[in-house]
């Protein structure tokens, strides 16, 4: 018993230690949409990115990414109710569904890379997607319309044409960074 207790042990910290890579092997997702950017209108908005827009002068785009996701985060909290998705106003409510997390996302990304200097570099858009669990579409086993697709971010970068996905809700749960896409 103690040996199969030990091994479990084992067995659940290295999952929890590569849950990004474990999640990156297992869930794909892919594109089937883009939706469009919100202005940024809100002044309070404005603010809270502009409070916490400077980072060290020599940053990437991952640092970028990596202060928008905690941003995103610290701002929002996941509710499968109807929500607005617009960010101006999502500052106010802070509640918000995949799509209102992504396109509150988008915003502070692209407020992010244009105040650090990389706003011609780099550029998120907001995908809806669907996901594969080992190459088998989830979403059909699902009654509802609320998990018809899943929306999440592609950065671009606008020379090389390198690509980085991130699902920023999988991040407030499980801390995973990067996903796979197609």
């Amino acid at each position: 018993m103690k040996k199969f207790l030990r091994f479990s042990l084992v067995l659940l910290a290295t999952a929890v230690v590569l849950r990004g890579c474990i999640f990156r092997q297992v869930i794909v997702y892919q594109t089937v949409g883009q939706r469009n950017a919100y202005p940024l209108t809100n002044p309070d908005l404005k603010v809270y990115l502009s409070d916490n827009a400077r980072l060290p002068e020599h940053c990437t785009a991952t640092d970028i990414i990596n202060r928008a996701l905690t941003l995103t985060a610290e701002r929002l909290h996941f509710t499968a109710n109807n929500n607005p998705v617009d960010p101006n106003r999502l500052y106010e409510t802070r509640t918000a569904h995949c799509v209102g997390y992504a396109a509150f996302f988008v915003t502070v990304c692209n407020y992010l890379f244009k105040e650090n200097g990389m706003g011609d570099t780099w550029i998120a858009h907001q995908h809806i997607g669907k996901l594969y669990c080992f190459g088998v579409n989830v979403h059909p086993f699902f009654g509802t319309p609320f998990f018809r697709d899943h929306d999440f971010v592609i950065f671009q970068n606008r020379q090389t044409g390198e690509q980085i996905a991130v699902d920023p809700n999988m991040y407030d749960y499980l801390y995973i960074r990067e996903i796979s896409f197609r």
